[in-house]
């Protein structure tokens, strides 16, 4: 949200969708808060340029011509004196906060591409913003163009030196080389300061990682959370590696993502081939080698799996609608059976998984409390979110769906405030009441 807010505020197109979403439903005002704007950074970065020693000429053409003569505000004074007079022009701080919060943007730029590329430090330290992305002239996919590190004799016409730039990627990006200005520095991963007039600008070296990344962390968790989390630099691209096959990704497409050529196993062509060096991130090796974790034959891709099942399945969880309490009834008559016989909650739970039963959502009937012979075809069931008791007498909703009627909740309030949608004002305001009910009775506490 770091990124879509501050690219919003400075009227560019967010090509990230859903984090801009995400960042009006949430709220989330961190370039208001710092008082950003298009003019104030523009002025920032005249200021930054002329303490850093460069000319007035060399970014003449950043200057607000609202603001008056650039050198009646950027001339005749000290560095403090220069900053003063931006302040009262623009009537806005340039203080540390504000410093900080720039510096901010940069470190979430570097951990989005890192984390959603799965680069190597190498890799990325060599990428230079405003020519690293690349539209495919065939697919229209947006890819990021670089140099693999390793194992170039492995190299095939299969293999190339692209990784694709999803939308938050390409957002990072623009917003990293709208920072490039302010710092003189066209690399994405680089330091936070300005690069003095007549020095070389440099990339982060292969141990300058940490900072922003321990930084970026720094934003929303403790210091002992963040000391916890013992960053690697390597450490992304096991994370990649984690979820990509938690998502149940082959082995060929984490390879190929990770650009691990070398000790190329099965034939070497798209999706038939993957290197044994891929075994060794994200506990993939780990996974298969041992058979996985309580006898899974993929315990990665099972975790995620035993995630909605805890929240459809818990006997001791939330769930609203006229039957579920029964549903509940059910769930704990068949766990206190099961415990009986010595078995733990977590490993009923994981007895599901192996059935499968994650896979179902839509139309796994517990609404019906498992009773086939009550089915009632009068009921016009197509399941989704009029699965709930405003629209069904036996609607039975969990905590799995809890994340849907939040943004059910927050998309119709957001609506009631714009006066664009004031002719359907009733309609939002019932969705957005229906939502509010499911939302408590699951004990989920909501803004009015």
């Amino acid at each position: 949200m770091v990124i879509a807010d501050f690219l919003d505020s400075l009227g560019e197109v967010v090509e990230d969708e859903d984090s801009l979403r995400m960042r009006n439903d949430k709220r989330f005002c961190m370039s208001a808060d710092n008082d950003l704007s298009l003019t104030k950074l523009k002025v920032y970065t005249c200021y930054r340029l002329v303490g850093a020693g460069y000319s007035l000429e060399s970014f003449k053409d950043l200057w607000p011509n609202q603001l008056g003569l650039i050198d009646d505000v950027l001339t005749g004074v000290g560095i403090d004196g220069i900053r003063l007079r931006c302040e009262k022009r623009l009537d806005s701080r340039f203080d540390t906060a504000f410093k900080e919060y720039i510096n901010y943007v940069g470190y979430a730029s570097m951990y989005i591409v890192a984390q959603f590329t799965g680069m190597r430090p190498g890799e990325l330290v060599r990428l230079i913003g405003d020519v690293c992305l690349e539209q495919d002239s065939q697919t229209g996919f947006w890819l990021i163009a670089g140099k693999v590190e390793k194992h170039q004799q492995n190299l095939t016409a299969i293999f190339d030196d692209y990784w694709i730039a999803i939308p938050i990627v390409r957002d990072a990006i623009r917003a990293s080389i709208i920072l490039s200005r302010l710092k003189n520095n066209p690399y994405i991963f680089s330091r936070a300061n300005t690069v003095p007039s007549g020095k070389v600008p440099l990339a982060l070296g292969g141990s300058g990682f940490d900072y922003p990344m321990n930084k970026f962390f720094k934003g929303f968790l403790s210091e002992a959370e963040v000391a916890d989390i013992d960053f690697f630099p390597y450490m992304l691209r096991h994370t990649l590696a984690f979820q990509m096959r938690r998502a149940g990704l082959g082995l060929p497409f984490i390879s190929h993502q990770l650009k691990h050529f070398g000790e190329l196993v099965g034939q070497v062509e798209i999706g038939r081939s993957f290197s044994r060096t891929t075994l060794s991130y994200g506990e993939i090796g780990e996974a298969l080698s041992t058979g996985g974790r309580n006898g899974s034959v993929d315990w990665i891709k099972r975790e995620a799996e035993t995630e909605f099942i805890k929240g459809s399945f818990d006997p001791d969880g939330n769930y609203t609608g006229p039957l579920a309490s029964e549903h509940k009834a059910s769930m704990q008559k068949e766990f206190s059976g099961y415990m009986a016989a010595g078995y733990t909650k977590e490993e009923v739970f994981q007895f599901m998984a192996d059935q499968n039963i994650a896979v179902i959502n839509v139309g796994s009937a517990l609404c019906y409390g498992k009773k086939s012979e009550s089915f009632d075809p009068s009921l016009p069931c197509i399941g989704g979110l009029r699965c709930n008791p405003s629209r069904c007498r036996q609607a039975v909703v969990t905590e799995a769906h809890a994340p849907a009627w939040k943004n059910i909740y927050e998309e119709n309030k957001k609506k009631l405030s714009d006066p664009r949608f004031e002719h359907s004002y009733e309609n939002y305001k019932a969705a957005m009441e229906e939502a509010r009910v499911v939302l408590l009775n699951l004990g989920i506490e909501v803004e009015e």
